[in-house]
């Protein structure tokens, strides 16, 4: 049993100990009770390609939720777009419920203020506009902005010509979102000092998005299959 234990907190010890590499390309964020940190290296390092996240168990009661999503489905694309706040930083990711990769695009630490000032108002479930799915399980609180939606049936009716341009105009329709949020967020705050940095779409549009998933092996084929699509 001592040697189970002892085997138990050094893998334990491992895991905390990131910011380093599980392989060349890949970092793993750190994790905090609740919660977890993404390596400020993550999207300003050039060799990091991919970003692994904690896994949360989705049949483990999660009682002191310290983290609140955000998500929408833009319509350009088959996945989600979420904003994630932690005590520590907010970040944007792209998500997928299907084979098609994940993406980091963009993080911003935030002070224990922020933090506390936007978890104290989302708590309040006073959201206009957004449903709140959390549950029991969730891993944090979830909240779905149903203000925002594309009908299937009015894509339907756009032409190839002008599904195409509506396509292309995906890191518009990405970016008025993530300022609706993130404005969402500042008048949450009592002072202009305390707002959140709002980046500007030149700003995101310079960051190279990276691969994130808790799933390691599922991240390594990402990598090879990317490779293989530059390669040809």
């Amino acid at each position: 049993m001592k040697r189970f234990l002892t085997l138990l907190l050094v893998l334990i010890g491992i895991y905390k100990a990131i910011g380093q590499t599980v392989e060349k390309d890949i970092v793993l964020a750190t994790v905090e009770k609740g919660y977890f940190i993404i390596p400020a290296s993550a999207l300003s390092d050039t060799t990091v390609k991919a970003v692994g996240m904690p896994f949360f168990h989705p049949r483990k009661k999660v009682r002191d939720k310290k983290m609140f999503e955000i998500y929408w489905h833009p319509g350009c694309t088959d996945g989600s777009f979420t904003i994630t706040v932690t005590p520590k930083q907010i970040f944007f990711t792209e998500e997928h419920d299907n084979p098609n990769p994940n993406h980091l695009y963009w993080v911003q630490d935030i002070t224990s203020l922020q933090y506390a000032v936007i978890a104290e108002f989302l708590k309040k479930d006073s959201l206009k506009g957004f449903k709140n799915l959390t549950n029991k399980y969730s891993k944090g609180y979830v909240f779905y902005d149903e203000a925002y939606s594309i009908k299937t049936s009015a894509l339907d009716q756009l032409t190839e010509e002008e599904f195409s341009e509506f396509l292309q105009n995906c890191d518009s329709i990405k970016y008025k979102q993530i300022v609706k949020v993130l404005n969402l967020f500042n008048t949450m705050v009592t002072t202009k000092a305390d707002s959140i940095m709002i980046p500007t779409m030149e700003e995101l549009a310079e960051v190279e998005p990276k691969l994130y998933s808790s799933s390691i092996s599922q991240l390594k084929d990402w990598i090879r299959f990317k490779e293989r699509i530059i390669q040809k």
